[in-house]
């Protein structure tokens, strides 16, 4: 993507994202900064994926979305989930349903960077 889009910035990341002993989490993803937006505009697309309760019973959800002030979802894995106590649980089924979705999430992102801009 880095070649294809020479004037946008991508960040890969992961880290852990919660603090408190109940509800341990980890994300990874790969974002796209556009360089300039207009006026309150989002000025970034990211494709994620995140696990949370690792130290009881993990779930995992992954997603396409934009950033502040949009927060638009581009696409999800499981889009009946609102919280994260609704995501599925990280099963060895769960996980390989998400190897067969993840290319329709990488693809979404792909059509969102080439946009710029959250799909209507």
């Amino acid at each position: 993507m880095r070649e294809r889009f020479p004037n946008l910035t991508f960040n890969v990341w992961e880290w852990p994202t919660g603090t408190v002993a109940e509800y341990i989490d980890y994300e990874l993803g790969v974002e796209c900064l556009f360089p300039v937006t207009g006026k309150g505009a989002t000025d970034n697309v990211a494709l994620m994926i995140e696990v949370c309760f690792l130290n009881s019973r993990p779930r995992l959800n992954a997603s396409v979305g934009w950033g502040h002030p949009s927060g638009h979802s581009e696409a999800t894995f499981r889009d009946n989930c609102l919280t994260n106590a609704e995501w599925p649980e990280a099963k060895p089924e769960t996980i390989a349903e998400l190897r067969e979705f993840f290319p329709s999430l990488a693809v979404a992102f792909e059509s969102a960077v080439e946009r710029g801009l959250p799909s209507a």
